[in-house]
């Protein structure tokens, strides 16, 4: 009689919690799924609390207009008329509107500083996006992205470009660009 009471109550117990995590459009943090409302999913809290994006992360397929607000999915897509044969477009939904940016703990990244490259080839220009993402960026002549989304001055002489006599001596200019 114990056993059956036993079996009984876990049955319960059982049926209530399948119950409680399967109603139509309730949404459960940490299950795995990115659902409607959630803006990343994840099971590390540092990156994804509560099913909210927490600084300084950001997701990767994504741009934001300020480093602390949600930003718009974005995509790479190839375009052999664009400068390294790859485009970035901005995910619209079905209203014509972004997309908000959502995530799994996955495609998360550290957010960057503002991309402002010299000259605008996409709809990249004046946005921050993931650390991780700006290496995708085809960097302005002269210059390269190190670990960060700012472009920094190419170093010539050491990317093997420079056409300087091995006995001479590169004087960078103020700008940064080029060597003289």
């Amino acid at each position: 009689m114990y056993l059956r009471k036993r079996v009984l109550y876990l049955g319960v117990i059982l049926s209530l919690f399948i119950a409680k995590h399967t109603v139509s459009g309730q949404r459960i943090c940490g299950n795995g799924i990115l659902e409607p409302g959630e803006q990343c999913e994840g099971i590390n809290t540092t990156k994804c609390n509560a099913c909210n994006i927490s600084a300084p992360y950001m997701c990767t397929n994504a741009r934001r207009t300020l480093s602390n607000s949600i930003g718009q999915q974005i995509e790479w897509q190839n375009n052999a008329s664009v400068v390294g044969g790859r485009q970035l477009v901005l995910l619209l939904g079905s209203d014509s509107l972004p997309i908000a940016e959502q995530c799994t703990e996955i495609n998360m990244g550290i957010i960057g500083e503002l991309y402002s490259p010299l000259v605008e080839t996409s709809v990249a220009k004046d946005f921050f996006y993931a650390i991780s993402t700006c290496k995708f960026f085809p960097p302005d002549t002269y210059f390269e992205f190190k670990d960060s989304c700012v472009q920094t001055p190419l170093d010539e002489c050491v990317a093997g470009l420079s056409e300087c006599d091995k006995n001479a001596f590169c004087i960078e200019p103020t700008n940064g660009i080029g060597y003289s």
